[in-house]
């Protein structure tokens, strides 16, 4: 992608393209003229970016969609992070570029909303095709000026979806993460998954590893994730959680949040000095209070 200017009037259509591209994020704004909002969606404090592993693509099922003209097909681009899958979805409808003036056109100035169907599976190499673990696919929804429309929240199989409709120059960004499982009190199961920052547009993009308590080995923690930069880090579990770490510290329960009817566990991440992650782990059973090993 190239550079966009963040007090552009699609500026949030632009931004959400450079969550999902793999690339690099360039902005031309005129000295003083700049849309922070937008802006600290894509870069850390640090000026470090959530920058996705591949090049984005387009899904098999828009490859050869017409997303411009046909008055109903929504752009969807896939890419790969750390550890979860990442998916955008467009609506770019009545844009096409000129070959012969070399310049942006409007083909229709008034188009009408298209339906973006996102499913785990349109992340190719990510869920494979013999695999029946389910996916957490949480997906905010933006305007075109990048004020956040709607955000939503689900446990899917990989060929199920979330449905969007997509006014003019709006865009989803969704993650897709893996669910885990761990066991809570009296050996129930507890099932989880990392999502990332809520702050961010390429949120899972700050999931750098996770480690499960059987995986790992890691004593007294039945969750454990290695988070890019500060900010709130999004959790989906079944459960809450008996206890928090943050870089071997406890969270005080007053200062993360679970919210039982959504299945959601907010906590607050703050960097050490020198430091460009932190360690976040997390007890489901009442028997694991002692603070973990690092």
């Amino acid at each position: 992608w190239d550079m966009f200017q963040s007090k552009h009037p699609v500026a949030g259509l632009h931004a959400a393209a450079r969550a999902v591209g793999g690339c690099a994020v360039y902005v031309s704004d005129r000295p003083g003229e700049h849309n922070f909002d937008v802006l600290k969606r894509l870069v850390l404090p640090d000026g470090s970016t959530l920058r996705a592993k591949l090049p984005g693509r387009p899904t098999r099922d828009t490859l050869f969609a017409d997303v411009i003209g046909d008055g109903s097909s929504a752009l969807k681009i896939w890419n790969h992070n750390p550890v979860n899958g990442v998916l955008g979805a467009f609506n770019i409808q009545g844009a096409a570029w000129d070959r012969k003036t070399r310049r942006n056109l409007k083909t229709n100035e008034t188009p009408g909303s298209v339906e973006a169907v996102l499913r785990p599976s349109d992340v190719e190499a990510l869920v494979d095709t013999d695999d029946d673990s389910l996916w957490v696919m949480w997906a905010t929804h933006w305007t075109s000026v990048g004020v956040l429309k709607a955000t939503e929240k689900r446990v899917l199989q990989r060929e199920h979806s979330l449905r969007f409709s997509l006014d003019k120059c709006e865009s989803v960004v969704a993650t897709i993460a893996k669910v885990r499982t761990a066991c809570g009190d009296n050996g129930s199961k507890v099932t989880w998954a990392a999502l990332g920052l809520e702050e961010m547009l390429n949120g899972g993009g700050a999931v750098l590893s996770v480690r499960e308590k059987d995986a790992g080995g890691v004593p007294n923690v039945d969750a454990e994730v290695e988070v890019a930069g500060p900010g709130t880090l999004v959790l989906h579990c079944s459960a809450a959680p008996a206890a928090v770490f943050l870089d071997g510290q406890p969270v005080p329960p007053a200062a993360f949040t679970f919210d039982a009817d959504q299945h959601t566990l907010r906590i607050p991440v703050t960097l050490q000095q020198g430091r460009a992650s932190a360690t976040v782990q997390v007890a489901f059973a009442n028997a694991l209070l002692a603070a973990p090993r690092l």
